[in-house]
């Protein structure tokens, strides 16, 4: 066969394909069509009434800035969740021992530059020796770092993000707390509807874990709960507990 028949009856099955899911209803594919048609123009529009604002003498200088960034922030954000939830849906899984606390420490490491940019103070707890779970480390650790981007994104300027790991029996869970602006739009950010809501339950399915959320206060807390990994890997040492 030749490329370029290889390459049209690629291109054939992938309109196939997205005809098929468009008619089965397919979650995936509604989401990525609404946040392009409608997620994806918001951040946009509001910063162009902004600039008519600042135009007409009724917004000041540094007001306008601030709030051009924060739009701006909420853009990349929803192209970065909508593009992890693209990659899931295509992603082989890979199942390994995956050592948690590294994976989370490895997180917010990354995250440490967005949380000075946006004024946030990220307080990482000190985390276990040792969580081991059986899953991919890839998913898991685009879960974590969703998290902790829309924690940043949603906090107020000023406030403190915590990110910590708790154990229990057979369980551990990541729990990350914000104090947000306003509690009730940083837990729709994370509905079974919305893009990064649809990403993190669809990759804690595949771990037969799932993803908790709670207001507390002038905070919203989210928890992913995963099984532990009954064994570590060949040479890791487990905590005196287990």
């Amino acid at each position: 066969m030749r490329l370029r028949d290889w390459f049209a009856r690629l291109g054939a099955w992938r309109r196939r394909w997205v005809r098929s899911a468009a008619r089965r209803g397919d979650p995936v594919w509604r989401a990525v069509v609404h946040g392009l048609a409608h997620d994806l123009r918001v951040p946009p529009t509001d910063m162009l009434a902004l600039t008519g604002l600042y135009r007409a003498g009724a917004l000041a200088a540094p007001a306008f800035a601030a709030q051009v960034v924060a739009h701006a922030r909420e853009a990349l954000t929803r192209v970065d969740e909508l593009g992890c939830l693209i990659e899931e849906a295509v992603h082989p899984y890979r199942r390994e021992a995956v050592d948690l606390a590294a994976l989370v420490a490895g997180c917010a490491d990354a995250a440490w530059s967005a949380a000075d940019e946006a004024g946030v103070v990220l307080h990482c707890e000190e985390l276990p020796t040792l969580t081991w779970v059986n899953g991919d480390a890839r998913m898991l650790e685009m879960a974590v770092t969703r998290l902790l981007a829309r924690a940043i994104l949603n906090a107020s300027p000023g406030a403190a993000v915590h990110l910590r790991i708790g154990l229990s029996r057979r369980v551990c869970c990541v729990e990350i707390a914000t104090a947000a602006a306003s509690p009730n739009a940083a837990v729709a950010a994370l509905s079974r509807s919305a893009p990064a809501g649809m990403f993190v339950r669809r990759v804690m399915r595949c771990h037969r874990g799932k993803l908790t959320l709670r207001k507390e206060g002038g905070a919203a807390v989210w928890r992913l709960v995963l099984p532990q990994s009954k064994k570590a890997p060949e040479g890791a040492f487990l905590p005196v507990d287990r």
